[in-house]
């Protein structure tokens, strides 16, 4: 998956051959979603391991991924998005607004490390990272995401009160 993302920083226009091939095998046969599904989390073996042993860890990210061929088009875009150098944005943001990330320690799409020097050269950001879980920590352990939340809500005094009652209604 990291090829991918470093096509789309520097070669955009080779992406679009090889997505509308994988969206057409997708698409065109129930066993070619599994390889997809397989390179997606290529490298990152807990997140292997949860494909292999939780049906519907499998089937959300098939239906991620199988969202994502509806428009290859949209995806290029998406993943030229994901791939790009978020550093100056997160700089601006921080400047105005604390950020918070919930994320894997196991992720091996985005670097857990690079997460932590940002948080802790800004003070007002956190960072909720999730032992023993990659790119599905969120799915795995929703209640991280909450908790991250909370914690930004808190810090940040953004209307607690509303705020954990959208927390209750949603757990």
């Amino acid at each position: 998956m990291r090829r991918t993302m470093v096509a789309a920083r520097y070669f955009l226009e080779i992406l679009n051959p090889p997505h509308r091939h994988v969206a057409a095998n997708f698409k065109g046969s129930p066993r070619g979603d599994a390889p997809v599904v397989d390179y997606f989390f290529n490298g990152n073996p807990s997140d292997q391991a949860l494909m292999r042993t939780q049906k519907s860890a499998y089937a959300v990210t098939r239906d991620i991924i199988a969202y994502s061929y509806e428009d290859t088009d949209r995806l290029e875009q998406d993943v030229t998005r994901w791939a790009s150098n978020w550093q100056d944005s997160l700089e601006a943001a921080a400047r105005v607004h604390p950020i918070s990330f919930a994320h894997g320690a196991e992720n091996t799409m985005f670097d857990v490390a690079a997460i932590e020097a940002f948080v802790t050269k800004h003070a007002a950001s956190h960072l909720h990272k999730v032992s023993g879980e990659g790119q599905l920590a969120v799915f795995q352990n929703p209640a991280i995401l909450v908790r991250s939340l909370l914690s930004l809500a808190t810090r940040t005094k953004l209307y607690p009160a509303l705020f954990l009652k959208a927390v209750f209604f949603l757990t």
